[in-house]
């Protein structure tokens, strides 16, 4: 179960996430109850990101990918949070889509299938094509928040984007106004609600 939340306060934004995550491995997907999911974008970077869903890219991790949008940062510097989330945004979107692209390709052609038999012949869907459908979906499912300030405003601001087989693009990042709970949102709704 994963729990993500970010709060943009005029102070500053607020990260709170766990460390459950699910891995996609060779003999399929594992979850973890121990992984890091908030990074710090550079050594003295006045941005970070969390995450959910997904705990790598297999066989790169999100610190790489991190540390090399802060590299791209110490070269130029971002105009705004919402540009670097943008910038990263493309960054994540690419290694994404090259990772799985199989999975993808594979996902794309059940769906084609579900959707020529639901109308001409609903008995010849398949229980493994729905099965393997809703792994696919839920499996390769990943969400990010990237949060903080760009000198030389000092004004907070967060934007948030998640991935699945089903995108056919990166789309863009949202913006997050005043708070955003992901994951396993009944959680908060039941803190909060009392």
């Amino acid at each position: 179960m994963t729990i993500a939340s970010c709060i943009v306060l005029p102070e500053g934004v607020v990260f709170g996430v766990d460390s459950t995550t699910s891995a996609d491995l060779d003999y399929g997907y594992h979850y973890l109850n121990h992984n890091q999911k908030l990074f710090q974008v550079g050594e003295n970077g006045t941005l970070a990101v969390m995450n959910w869903g997904l705990s790598s890219f297999r066989h790169t991790s999100y610190r790489t990918l991190i540390a090399n949008l802060a590299d791209g940062f110490d070269q130029t510097l971002p105009a705004s949070v919402e540009a670097a989330s943008k910038a990263f945004l493309k960054k994540i979107w690419d290694c994404y889509s090259l990772t799985f692209s199989d999975e993808i390709e594979e996902f794309r052609e059940i769906e084609s299938r579900q959707i020529a038999t639901a109308s001409s012949k609903p008995e010849e869907r398949s229980e493994e094509d729905d099965r393997r459908y809703l792994e696919l979906k839920d499996g390769l499912f990943v969400g990010f928040c990237l949060g903080g300030y760009v000198l030389p405003g000092r004004a907070p601001d967060a934007y948030w984007f998640e991935l699945d087989p089903t995108k056919r693009s990166a789309g863009s990042p949202i913006k997050v106004v005043g708070e955003l709970f992901k994951g396993q949102p009944d959680v908060f709704r039941r803190l909060t609600d009392g």
